[in-house]
């Protein structure tokens, strides 16, 4: 994938992130677009890897247009990156349950690595909230996750076979 499709990808759920998110929450809690972002295309694409300083970068937007401290959510994004990038090494990330699985994870990753963060830096929000909201992420996430694997899958597979085809030529 093209630096200028990624950079366009993550501007726009960036803004999505920041505006129609907040549409379709329940109890505060909704996707984490850029973070599923990140994870898709460290998942489908043989270099996906290099869209994990994006998520980092776009992570700290979030923290400095709607976060009370700056780099939580950057330093949750290289925590979920590194894991991300493991998985595309390690395991089949063309089948579905994968993705879901990894999903699973890696929202718990986020959430516990964001959680400890703010909790260091004095944030008083309490284990017990944290727990009751984390299975609302992970279902989001994952939802969020799907939809993007099944819109993204065949573009990935295209991107594949052209790159290969061409290799011969």
């Amino acid at each position: 994938m093209s630096f200028k499709k990624v950079t366009f990808l993550f501007l726009l759920t960036f803004l999505f992130q920041l505006s129609v998110v907040n549409l379709i929450e329940i109890k505060n809690a909704g996707p984490n677009l850029v973070m599923c972002m990140m994870i898709i295309i460290t998942f489908l694409y043989e270099e996906g890897y290099r869209s994990i300083p994006f998520g980092i970068f776009f992570g700290l937007l979030l923290d400095i247009c709607a976060g009370s401290y700056v780099g939580p959510c950057a330093l949750s994004m290289f925590a979920v990156g590194i894991f991300a990038a493991a998985c595309h090494v390690w395991l089949n990330v063309e089948k579905i349950i994968t993705l879901i699985a990894s999903a699973i994870i890696s929202t718990v990753i986020y959430q516990v690595a964001y959680y400890g963060i703010m909790k260091t830096l004095g944030s008083p929000m309490g284990i017990e909230y944290a727990a009751k909201m984390l299975p609302v992420y992970i279902v989001y996430n994952v939802i969020v996750l799907v939809i993007m694997f099944l819109v993204m899958h065949k573009k990935a597979e295209e991107y594949h076979n052209d790159r290969y085809t061409n290799e011969e030529v």
